[in-house]
């Protein structure tokens, strides 16, 4: 059962990362054999000469070899004979000393050749093992195709629906998503580094491995030209957060025995039930376009802070109690609902600066009939001018005056406003 302690970081460790830990775990309690004769057992004191003894029996070795390595050479276990030999050549010059009959070498040289080969291949692929544990600790290291197909069926036995193709997490998305629900490792990082499976068909990156330790990325990453706005924002959100629906489709280790029913908890039964995300994602969705109406240009500044302190709450809840990401979203509803309600303040609309000196009307024929304008129809469309407030339009349009005049007219005089209106004809 987990406890409420943090789990130790990488630098609290003295800077051995966690999977180098994990690594060393495993070949502490790696019981590795060949034919069922142990090599290496850390975790029982196995007599060495009982281990040499079942291999002589086992591949028809001479006695005198293995009681040599056992009494002469000091080996442990088999560990240390299938460090013996470089290559399978010096096994005959290993032989040639053993003081047994000379007609009997060559047929002994073939048994312990073949006992070496068949030690060498076992400790070969329990290293290669613990190489791909190394692998797959990475989080930026995808998994393998079959692992990504078990999550998206468990996810479609429970939900029976499939996301459209741009909403659709990519298979790096979605192994990102995997180990962080099954670590309880929740990652606050970048929905812009979350990409789809239309990214990721598109994506052009080829890797070059330049040698063993070094592999370049070549080409066009996945959503590398993707215009950041607040639309393509809740995109990427819903991008991830289905990669966290499918990941936590997975029933719980402490699962409920009750059967699941229409008015079950859903957090119960399963690490991240979709119902709680869609909630979250809808939430964040409303308070976006809130934000978009009121302030424009501070909208994805502010969509952006807001959701990444929201993951980031996830993170660290997760990591100090180990609870399953539902019940962590499901418990955060309604506790921050001041924080998402303190939107920006409405951005004022940019105009030029007043012009210098007095604004004058355009030369009009006196003897001209004015045209029949109605009061009501103010002829105007940039922004609003106040009481009292003479601006010039943004939009550099001409504001004629709506004062209404006898017989159903308006001045019509572009000098002034309405409210500046002094027309001996008004009504």
């Amino acid at each position: 059962m987990r406890g409420t302690r943090r789990q130790p970081s990488r630098h609290s460790m003295g800077g051995i990362p966690p999977f180098v830990l994990l690594v060393s775990r495993i070949f502490a309690l790696m019981a590795l054999n060949v034919r069922g004769i142990t090599i290496k057992n850390q975790t029982s004191n196995a007599d060495p000469a009982a281990l040499f003894k079942a291999l002589s029996d086992e591949f028809g070795i001479d006695n005198k070899i293995t009681e040599n390595m056992v009494t002469v050479l000091q080996f442990q276990d088999l560990d240390d004979f299938g460090h013996l030999f470089a290559k399978p050549e010096d096994v005959p010059v290993f032989v040639q000393k053993m003081p047994i009959d000379e007609k009997d070498k060559s047929l002994q040289v073939s048994r312990l050749r073949r006992a070496w080969a068949a030690v060498q291949s076992t400790i070969e692929q329990a290293a290669q093992r613990a190489n791909d544990v190394v692998k797959n600790e990475d989080d930026d290291a995808v998994l393998p195709i079959k692992d990504i197909a078990v999550a998206m069926k468990v996810f479609w036995q429970r939900y029976k629906i499939c996301f459209p193709v741009d909403t659709t997490p990519a298979d790096l998305t979605l192994s990102r998503a995997i180990k962080e629900i099954d670590n309880k490792s929740l990652v606050a990082r970048s929905v812009w580094k979350a990409p789809s499976l239309t990214s990721q068909l598109s994506s052009q990156v080829k890797e070059v491995r330049v040698s063993e330790q070094v592999v370049m990325r070549v080409g066009k990453e996945m959503d590398g030209g993707v215009a950041k706005t607040v639309l393509a924002y809740l995109r990427k959100l819903k991008t991830l957060l289905n990669a966290y629906a499918v990941a936590g489709a997975k029933a719980k280790a402490d699962v409920n025995q009750q059967p699941e029913h229409q008015q079950s908890d859903p957090t119960e039964y399963v690490e991240a039930p979709l119902c709680q995300l869609l909630k979250y994602y809808d939430m964040v969705e409303y308070r976006a376009f809130e934000v978009l109406q009121r302030n424009p240009q501070q909208a994805l500044k502010w969509l952006t802070a807001r959701d990444e302190e929201e993951r980031r709450i996830w993170m660290d809840r997760m990591r100090e109690t180990g609870l399953s990401l539902g019940k962590i979203i499901k418990a955060s509803f309604g506790q921050r609902d001041a924080v998402w309600a303190s939107y920006p303040s409405a951005s004022a609309v940019p105009h030029s600066p007043p012009p210098s000196g007095r604004a004058r009307s355009p030369r009009v024929n006196p003897k001209a009939k004015r045209p029949r304008l109605q009061p009501s129809a103010l002829l105007r469309t940039g922004v609003e001018i106040g009481e009292g407030r003479l601006e010039p339009c943004p939009q550099s349009l001409t504001h004629l005056c709506s004062g209404a005049l006898k017989k159903d007219r308006a001045c019509g005089m572009a000098n002034h406003r309405a409210f500046q209106c002094k027309n001996k004809h008004r009504t």
